[in-house]
């Protein structure tokens, strides 16, 4: 077998040391050489005339790095000859559909380095359409500009891998009527998170007809059209490669818990066991941590079953290294206690996202464990979305002559009828061996086994195994019903609904907005200005501008916000016994008063327009403490989760038209004149009926 998979290390190092000892161990050459084992173990043979060692110049996967200067880009000859080509095509003018998309598409790929150039690029999309792929037509003068941009700019469509972040955030927005951008400045730690978080997956959307958004909003679309229309409107789901396993196991010890899964024909992973394969299944290996998220994440393993090692969190340690109180450890720093924490959070971390992959996951300990005490689980316990509790019972319900309860942390529906306590004969007797069977403990476990140590656990201990080690095995029978569960809850899932969920970003950057100071870039509004110079130079005399925060609104606006203005002042003279000016002396002061007007506000049963229109009115006034008033724009938004605003849509004029010739078809005159003069404006509705 031959492997052709790209595997490439890129790695940071000063100039200065280049070029490198060949006897000098550093990260990218041990991740090469753990490749190359790996190659081998699995019989695959890498490809040495592909190889590439500590270049600092190299092309991979069709893009040329530079390590020196730092910049990627499609490989210069190629970009060089595609000029070439393209500058021919403008000499002859002529060409067919076929030749042109060919030639387009190797541009694009060589803007892929440097995707904004994708806007020079708009005419010759055009170009041909409606002719025969093979025949000739004459490209036009904006298709042969465009392609001679290209031509020009190839040169810089390049990325700078050193190039810092502007530290200027920008926000944009577009409808059919309107579009704007604004800027505020922003550090560059928070625009390289925001980078992070932000949904980088695009996608078009067509927009409704103001007919078809109005028949939806009063519920008088049929379910047909309505079926038709979600499945136009539908993202279509990515390529994947489906369900691969519907069962792994994390920390697989003797593997119970698989081969249970295995006898009811599920589809059984390798599992990740670090006693038996350290190099492979060690969560504390960066490569096994990242091969346990990428199955979670392709959605490919469908049951996640994780026990980490109880070497700290049990209460056999002595002396203990935790408590309840401090499930963390009284000494975090200490090796033990901290080895502990990671497989505890690591745990956490590939639950979390088997949890929000909509997965099924186990975790099990012993019920003394304080592993579940950890902040981490307790969010994932506590969170109403994730559905996951825990469910403890006795392994001497199923056979095993110890009582040892066990306690499974779980997701999967069902699993309400493994809780249990202890039942059996042996009730406060049970076998107890103290750290490895002699040969009368293994003659009296073999005898309390019920109904034998085959049946219970698969085979029977040795003498002078540890007590540890064999106890760490569950019984057949409570596995036997766990994979029941798992069975019935798979045969229940379903397949998502196909259209992609709404991107919604974590509340803190909705917090971060709210408080920033924004200047307007771009403001276009198509109706009046489409066609016209979108700035365009004003004549008239200054003096009949006013530059005060207020003299952008409606005199109504303006108006309505004095008011409430008065009224927060006058709230703050009865309540505060200070004057609004003297609050704004501190931003801090003046929001954390604006919140207890809004909480008065609300537990008064006011419209929450009244508060708003306040906070818009501060914001007039004092701009320059916009910065403190995140948690105000929160409270706002606490209050339309409780109290959701409704807005009516105004009749779009399609259904004006049809209500009016329908009128006239039947005859209907002045209920038709009614409409119109309605709908101009010229009278309120109840006008008309008198």
């Amino acid at each position: 077998i031959l492997q052709i998979d790209d595997h490439i290390v890129i790695a940071i190092v000063p100039s200065a040391s280049l070029p490198r000892s060949p006897s000098l161990s550093t990260r990218d050459r041990q991740i090469m050489s753990r490749a190359a084992a790996a190659y081998k173990k699995v019989n695959l043979r890498e490809n040495i005339s592909k190889k590439i060692t500590e270049e600092s110049l190299a092309t991979v996967l069709g893009g040329t790095l530079d390590g020196q200067s730092g910049l990627i880009s499609a490989p210069p000859l190629k970009v060089l000859v595609l000029c070439h080509l393209t500058l021919r095509l403008i000499h002859c003018r002529a060409c067919t559909r076929a030749l042109l998309s060919t030639i387009l598409g190797c541009w694009v790929y060589v803007i892929m380095f440097r995707r904004p150039f994708l806007c020079l690029l708009s005419a010759v999309f055009h170009e041909g359409d409606g002719l025969d792929r093979s025949e000739i037509f004459q490209l036009s003068a904006a298709a042969r500009s465009e392609l001679l941009y290209l031509i020009l700019l190839a040169p810089v469509i390049v990325t700078d891998l050193r190039a810092e972040p502007l530290e200027r955030l920008f926000a944009t927005d577009a409808s059919p009527w309107a579009a704007g951008i604004v800027s505020t400045g922003l550090g560059s730690a928070a625009i390289l998170e925001l980078s992070r978080v932000a949904d980088h997956r695009g996608f078009y959307t067509r927009i409704d007809s103001a007919v078809g958004s109005y028949l939806s909003e009063v519920g008088a679309r049929s379910s047909e059209t309505q079926a038709l229309l979600n499945e136009m409107l539908s993202i279509p789901r990515p390529l994947s490669e489906g369900v691969l396993w519907d069962v792994c196991e994390v920390f697989k010890g003797e593997g119970h818990f698989s081969k249970m899964h295995e006898e009811r024909g599920l589809r059984v992973h390798p599992g990740f066991e670090i006693l038996i394969d350290p190099e492979l299944g060690d969560i504390m290996l960066d490569s096994t941590a990242w091969a346990i998220m990428g199955l979670i994440l392709r959605r490919v393993v469908l049951v996640w079953l994780f026990a980490p090692p109880c070497i700290t969190f049990g209460t056999l340690r002595r002396p203990r290294l935790r408590s309840k109180e401090q499930p963390g450890g009284f000494d975090p720093n200490c090796p033990i206690t901290r080895r502990g924490n990671r497989f505890a959070f690591r745990t956490a971390i590939f639950m979390n996202l088997i949890g929000f992959c909509n997965q099924y996951a186990y975790a099990e300990q012993p019920r003394g464990s304080v592993m579940y005490k950890l902040w981490t689980f307790l969010q994932l316990l506590q969170h109403p979305a994730s559905r996951f509790d825990i469910y403890n019972f006795p392994f001497c319900g199923h056979g095993s002559p110890f009582e040892k309860f066990s306690s499974w942390m779980s997701n999967v529906p069902g699993m309400e009828v493994m809780r249990d306590v202890c039942r059996c004969p042996f009730k406060g007797k049970h076998l107890r061996v103290e750290s490895s069977f002699t040969q009368e403990a293994l003659d009296l476990f073999c005898q309390r086994c019920d109904p034998s140590p085959l049946e219970v656990y698969g085979r029977a201990p040795a003498r002078g195994e540890s007590l540890a080690r064999f106890s760490g095995s569950y019984p057949l029978a409570a596995m036997r019903k766990i994979a029941a569960i798992s069975e019935a809850a798979l045969a229940g899932l379903t397949v998502d609904d196909d259209r992609r969920p709404a991107f919604v970003p974590p509340k803190w950057i909705v917090e971060l907005a709210a408080g920033l100071d924004y200047r307007v870039d771009f403001a276009q509004a198509f109706d009046s200005v489409r066609g016209a110079d979108v700035f365009p130079k004003n004549t008239s005399a200054r003096a009949s501008f006013d530059l005060t925060p207020v003299a952008r609104l409606a005199p109504k606006t303006a108006g309505s916000r004095l008011a409430l203005f008065s009224a927060f002042e006058r709230w703050c003279a009865a309540e505060l016994d200070a004057p609004v000016a003297v609050l704004a002396r501190s931003g801090l002061v003046l929001s954390t008063a604006l919140i207890a007007y809004g909480r008065h506000l609300f537990y008064s049963e006011k419209p929450l327009y009244i508060f708003t229109e306040t906070l818009n009115g501060i914001v007039d006034r004092y701009r320059h403490l916009k910065v403190y008033f995140a948690e105000c724009w929160s409270l706002i938004s606490r209050w339309e989760d409780a109290e959701p605003t409704e807005r009516k849509m105004v009749l779009p004029e399609p259904v004006i038209r049809a209500i009016v010739a329908l009128s006239l078809s039947w005859g209907w005159p002045r209920f038709a004149a009614a409409i119109l003069l309605g709908f101009h404006g010229l009278l309120v509705s109840r006008s008309c009926c008198r």
